[in-house]
């Protein structure tokens, strides 16, 4: 993959990714499986569980709207930044994806 479409498959890989994070995480915070230890999203949670998977979805919104710019990119280091947050966010989602199976099936 080259430029604009590197930029928009990572984009929408972060999107993505958010958003199946932020699933999983409601879904052992709510079955008591996993404590969230980020202060913002522990506390976005304690104060209401819709809001913690709102600011998840407006997050994975606000990344895709970037496509809507429609603008090349020619900066060398966003691309670059973005690949190493979505190597990043891949290795926690498949962290927080274990934990919440593996807990979840001990607590059956």
């Amino acid at each position: 993959m080259k430029g604009k479409a590197t930029f928009q498959f990572l984009i929408i890989y972060l999107g993505c990714c958010n958003l199946l994070d932020g699933f999983v995480t409601f879904l052992g915070l709510q079955n008591g499986w996993i404590e969230e230890v980020n202060p913002l999203m522990r506390s976005l949670y304690e104060w209401h569980p819709i809001a913690f998977l709102s600011y998840k979805t407006g997050i994975s919104l606000l990344l895709l709207s970037f496509l809507l710019f429609n603008k090349q990119i020619k900066s060398v280091i966003v691309p670059i930044l973005l690949s190493v947050a979505s190597i990043i966010y891949t290795f926690l989602l498949c962290l927080h994806v274990y934990w919440v199976l593996l807990l979840s099936f001990i607590a059956i």
